[in-house]
């Protein structure tokens, strides 16, 4: 196996090594974490190469031997550097793996201080259940309960604590005038290096500079006993990437990961602790800020309903349906629309789509609508049960769109026998 030539690899089996087994075979180096099985990224293969087509049903073959003994249910393949070609992506998405990618970033100079809120390190004692308690605001997926990934997060947290424990890791708390714990987040000292941990903040307290002042004042401390610099990575459809950049931090490479039979895919309700992130993976699925501006004009609307999936964590995907007035000469009646639904490039043809919708339109005929409308790809949406609107007497206000775009779905049968009219949606998506 080649030396690591990223600082990123090289911390993250520093950190598996202090938590779990790193094993260096001839061709490859195994990382298993025995406290928790089921955490894809603490029992995974790094490969020296981005596997390629002729290698990548190998690499998997590899993978499960060396965990036939371990209670591991997903094969899990990382690599130093580089990027997987289109043709090695396509075969990967083919054979069911999702790609996870990661941007490395490093901060070599941080700004100055404002000095508010209080930042201190936090003892793995007098306030563990503090941290745990910020821990879980901060996810909504454990907020929701499911036992596998409940078990998974406490996996991951004891780990922590085991770091902090043994001084290999400290946890910097920022701190309300009323002694909250408000945010948090973790470095690791390696080498010449700095690794920056799970970062943090309460939904209660965002956008209100304290995950800012959180990083500046723990690199202020750490820089100057870490010459290469602080290191983080970050998710490229998250919402923390500009603050990153924002704080001084450099990207440096693109990480990527495969994983087959990883997570199951889950479909529920948009909370508040979603919102930044919904709005990054909604603009980074358009390519622009259109559809991110319609979904936050939405919501909190009457009748508007948002779904997320999540698998693992981790978001990737959104649909949300909101209510539409339909006009028919003599008066007019509510029924509701489908849209926007982005989804992860990453997660693309995966499925997400489809459960999106049709959790969401289960939804709705929950609600009481009998009829849903949609604005989209004619080839798409037939197979959810979606026709073309204009021969049922159906029009839309609004928008310069061909004809067959514009669709309805009996959400319940007979529904559309004596219904016409004028379709208007919402205010939100003209004004965005």
């Amino acid at each position: 196996m080649p030396e690591l030539t990223s600082p990123i690899a090289a911390t993250d089996l520093h950190i598996n090594g202090l938590v779990g087994r790193v094993e260096r075979h001839p061709d490859a180096i195994q990382v298993r974490t025995p406290s928790n099985w089921g955490f894809y990224h603490g029992n995974y293969l790094l490969l020296p190469e981005p596997p390629r087509v002729d290698t990548l049903g190998r690499w998997a073959e590899r993978c499960r031997a060396l965990f036939d003994s371990d209670p591991v249910d997903h094969v899990c393949l990382w690599w130093d550097t580089g990027e997987l070609d289109a043709a090695t992506l396509e075969h990967a998405t083919q054979q069911g793996f999702v790609l996870d990618e990661g941007v490395s970033m490093v901060l070599r100079e941080a700004a100055a201080p404002r000095g508010a809120p209080l930042v201190r390190a936090l003892d793995p004692e007098s306030d563990w259940a503090a941290i745990v308690d910020l821990d879980r605001r901060c996810d909504p997926t454990e907020l929701q309960g499911d036992d596998a990934y409940v078990r998974f997060k406490e996996g991951r947290r004891a780990g922590i604590r085991a770091l902090m424990r043994g001084g290999h890791a400290i946890w910097y708390g920022a701190v309300s005038e009323g002694g909250d714990l408000i945010g948090q987040c973790g470095l690791v000292p390696y080498e010449q290096w700095g690794r920056f941990q799970s970062v943090q903040v309460h939904p209660d307290h965002r956008r209100r500079g304290v995950c800012a002042e959180l990083i500046t004042q723990v690199a202020t401390r750490h820089l100057p006993r870490a010459p290469g610099g602080l290191l983080l990575s970050a998710d490229p459809d998250g919402p923390a990437l500009r603050l990153y950049e924002r704080l001084g931090f450099r990207a440096f490479e693109r990480r990527q990961s495969l994983l087959l039979g990883g997570g199951e895919l889950h479909v529920r309700a948009e909370i508040p602790a979603d919102v930044a992130t919904v709005r990054s993976v909604v603009s980074a699925a358009f390519g622009q800020h259109e559809e991110a501006d319609i979904v936050d004009a939405l919501r909190g609307q009457r009748g508007v309903l948002l779904f997320v999936a999540d698998r693992s964590g981790s978001i990737v995907g959104h649909v949300a349906f909101s209510p539409v007035e339909v006009h028919d000469g003599g008066g007019s009646w509510h029924s509701i629309a489908l849209g926007p639904v982005a989804v992860r490039a990453s997660q693309q043809r995966r499925g997400v789509g489809t459960a999106l919708i049709e959790h969401g339109l289960e939804a709705c005929r929950e609600a009481g609508h009998e009829l849903c409308f949609v604005l989209g790809h004619p080839s798409y949406y037939p197979r959810f049960g979606f026709q073309p609107a204009l021969p049922h007497g159906f029009t839309l206000s609004g928008f310069d769109f061909p004809g067959d775009a514009f669709m309805v779905a009996e959400l319940s049968p007979g529904a559309l026998s004596d219904r016409t009219g004028e379709v208007r949606y919402s205010g939100a998506f003209q004004q965005a």
